[in-house]
């Protein structure tokens, strides 16, 4: 049985995880984790092909920072492939949206970032939505401090994804069809 694009994209997001887990210097800032989770989706089978959209336009499923709904860019998205062609190419619907948020100094909380950030992805109800949160510095009291305001501000349709037991990385997941 093949894998859904969706779990493709979430079996990608483990192995993002496993990476920084592994090898967290590989990465030195927000975008070595854009680009590496971008390679990793795009190198899987089921999210290869290439579509016409409405407009006649050729293009892929994944793609990077890609306008929401309300015109903000997000830094990665999947295409629903089953309605490529209803839609032009800057107005297709969007099956998943990926945050990625890394600190390399203090990780600190900030509810009115994190609402605006749930508030922003909430509004395209359809997509599945992940937000990725890294942290590069070695001070474990600080993330254990911003995990705790997350937990607190995390909405009913919020889950955490995965949390990673040997480096500082958390994956939330917020279901489609519920916003915020």
């Amino acid at each position: 049985m093949s894998m859904s694009s969706i779990e493709t994209v979430q079996q990608s997001i483990e192995e993002l995880i496993e990476k920084f887990e592994g090898d967290p210097n590989f990465f030195t800032s927000e975008m070595d984790f854009h680009c590496y989770l971008y390679h990793l989706l795009v190198s899987k089978e089921n999210l290869q092909r290439n579509f016409i959209s409405k407009d006649e336009k050729n293009t892929g499923l994944v793609h990077a920072e890609y306008p929401s709904v309300l015109g903000f860019h997000v830094d990665l998205v999947v295409f629903e492939p089953k309605t490529i062609a209803n839609y032009k190419l800057k107005e297709q619907r969007v099956m998943c949206q990926i945050e990625i948020k890394v600190w390399r100094s203090i990780a600190r909380f900030n509810v009115e970032n994190e609402r605006q950030l749930r508030g922003r992805l909430g509004e395209d109800k359809q997509a599945h939505k992940f937000i990725i949160y890294l942290y590069l510095a070695k001070k474990p009291e600080y993330w254990q401090e911003f995990l705790a305001d997350l937990r607190k501000l995390k909405g009913e349709n919020e889950k955490i994804f995965l949390e990673s037991t040997t480096a500082q990385a958390l994956v939330t997941k917020i279901e489609p069809g519920i916003s915020w």
